[in-house]
């Protein structure tokens, strides 16, 4: 696995232990038995999308893993969402806004440039002219 990858679930077991188990300190997570943690996972899917569980289940498996409680990872893995195995409804996906109106756009511009930021101004223009994508410029000092 990918070291940033283990570092992104590491840090979301952490989070998951913190905001789910406060009473626990951090220094005790070691103690935590598979009923909690499959407990609390459970009890938090109707808040999460189906592909951000599997992701946190992901992340509590390789954490149990590298805290060297195999076993804890195994019981933790053959959880299921019981959000997708139940039928219920799912968390909608966030909204997100596709274009911004000309009003908000020629604002932005000004700003730019009353900053002094010509170049930047100039991307943003450029960019809403060819429909490019921000990656596909090339800035050169």
């Amino acid at each position: 696995m990918n070291t940033d990858t283990q570092t992104a679930y590491r840090s979301l077991a952490t989070h998951f232990y913190t905001t789910r188990f406060p009473e626990i300190p951090v220094s005790a997570l070691d103690e935590l038995d598979e009923f909690r943690i499959i407990g609390a996972l459970l009890r938090a899917a109707p808040e999460y999308r189906p592909d951000y569980f599997r992701r946190l289940r992901n992340a509590l498996v390789l954490d149990q893993k590298l805290r060297g409680h195999f076993w804890i990872a195994q019981e933790v893995n053959r959880t299921r969402n019981p959000v997708t195995v139940l039928g219920l409804p799912r968390k909608r996906k966030q909204a997100r806004r596709q274009r911004i109106s000309d009003d908000d756009f020629a604002s932005w511009v000004r700003a730019l440039l009353a900053k002094g930021l010509g170049v930047e101004a100039g991307a943003l223009m450029l960019i809403s002219m060819t429909g490019a994508r921000p990656c596909e410029l090339s800035f050169k000092y």
